[in-house]
């Protein structure tokens, strides 16, 4: 992989089939669409970064999986990597297979997410098959409802459903619908709503339909194309099923930087040093992606493992714009 400073917030990861075994189960990193292309040949992870570059997303990585069973092998790499976000351009959500360690049936995002859940805060973007196998309207609209019906009823849910968004792969312009939504979450700032260049949308779609649980692309007849209803599989009634205050809830997780204090001997003037920088950071916020919010706790805890040793945990709540509810976080800092 090259070297590279990388934003928190607006990195992406490609899986998908290669034309070539360059690389094969290896993150790689480029900026050139014609080394791309050199390498992985005519495939579904060279036009998946053609897209993305042309839309303007800064940090594309690669990860050729050639084969299905590929996918099994990788789940390590993944979890060592936090990227802002994971687009499968091979397999779709309704994609599954029999796991014959468990003799369950489960989706490759089902599989992936459940191993790497708990290990990093990358979100999943997945989409079906293209509305224009459809027959009409209604008939799209009660497969991508089963199909989010399906994955939401999962016999052993992932840990962490915030990290899935289905997107409908409802655009005239693009094969898989979740590779412009990445571009436009990566491109957009995270206190504004995701745009991008999305183009003409298969099908009139709007909030008096029967929408279940994914987002989709409407046509306006004033405005570009807009993503609508884009929401994860977080539980309803939780703010952070709305994708927008995801996003802002995750960047101040990523961006909550404690390292100077960790392994440093615990004082009251070393637990106070934390609760300012915690107040500087947050207060920054305001009026850009948060309107108000609470320090609850900047307390110290005896280690649950090591009783010699202190963590100070931080607990706050957070009002961001656009949310009339709180969302509540918790931070901990290990020190000694």
């Amino acid at each position: 992989m090259a070297d590279v400073t990388v934003s928190k917030h607006s990195s992406i990861l490609i899986l998908g089939k290669a034309a070539t075994n360059y690389a094969r189960k290896r993150i790689v990193y480029s900026e050139s669409y014609s080394e791309v292309h050199k390498v992985f040949g005519e495939s579904d992870l060279t036009s998946a970064f053609k897209i993305l570059k042309d839309l303007g997303a800064p940090y594309v990585f690669l990860m050729n999986c050639r084969h299905n069973y590929d996918y099994f092998d990788i789940t390590e790499t993944l979890k060592a990597t936090d990227f802002s976000y994971v687009i499968p351009v091979s397999f779709l959500i309704s994609d599954i297979f029999d796991d014959p360690k468990t003799e369950r049936r489960m989706s490759y995002t089902e599989y992936l997410l459940e191993q790497t859940a708990n290990f990093n805060d990358s979100v999943f973007i997945v989409t079906d098959q293209p509305a224009t196998l459809y027959e009409d309207v209604d008939a799209f609209i009660e497969d991508m409802n089963s199909k989010a019906d399906e994955f939401y009823r999962l016999r052993r849910p992932p840990a962490v459903r915030e990290n899935v968004i289905f997107v409908a792969n409802n655009l005239v312009n693009y094969s898989m619908a979740n590779v412009p939504l990445a571009a436009a979450l990566c491109t957009t700032p995270v206190n504004t709503y995701p745009t991008a260049a999305f183009g003409p949308a298969v099908f009139l779609l709007d909030r008096w339909e029967n929408i279940g649980n994914w987002a989709y692309f409407q046509n306006h007849t004033v405005r570009p194309t807009t993503v609508e209803n884009l929401l994860n599989f977080e539980l309803a009634g939780n703010p952070l099923k709305i994708v927008f205050i995801s996003r802002i809830v995750k960047m101040i997780k990523r961006e909550l930087d404690f390292s100077n204090f960790v392994g440093k001997k615990y004082t009251e003037y070393r637990r106070i040093s934390v609760k300012n920088k915690l107040e500087e950071y947050l207060d920054a916020l305001l009026n850009d992606v948060l309107y108000e919010y609470k320090i609850n706790a900047v307390k110290p805890y005896k280690h649950a493992n090591e009783p010699l040793s202190i963590d100070i945990k931080n607990v706050f709540d957070i009002w961001p714009i656009n949310c009339l509810e709180k969302v509540t976080i918790s931070n901990t800092v290990e020190v000694v």
